[in-house]
């Protein structure tokens, strides 16, 4: 469940069951700590990604990354349309921002 540029080992803390309405059913879900996260990691939903004052959640079909500059981006996995990119959050900040 995890694809990684650069693997993200030891930033998982852990995993609890929870409900994915697009598997229609409650799985293990791996949690991951965003400030351990660098730049080049990838996660592959479902998955949760935990913050300081957020948190993020990966459904299944998504993923999730660190871009060069510290910007967590969420994306759709769409072989038909392309994958369709969102702002979620800085690593460098506490704001988190939707385009």
């Amino acid at each position: 469940r995890t694809r990684t540029g650069e693997y993200a080992w030891g930033t998982r803390s852990g995993s609890r069951q929870a409900y994915w309405l697009e598997l229609r059913e409650s799985v293990d879900t791996p949690i991951y700590q965003f400030d351990l996260l660098q730049a080049g990691n990838e996660l592959l939903g479902p998955a949760i990604i935990e913050a300081e004052l957020t948190t993020v959640v990966v459904p299944p079909g998504r993923r999730f990354f660190i871009d060069k500059h510290r910007l967590g981006i969420l994306e759709r996995l769409d072989q038909k349309q392309g994958a369709r990119r969102r702002r979620v959050a800085s690593a460098s900040s506490t704001e988190t921002s939707l385009a």
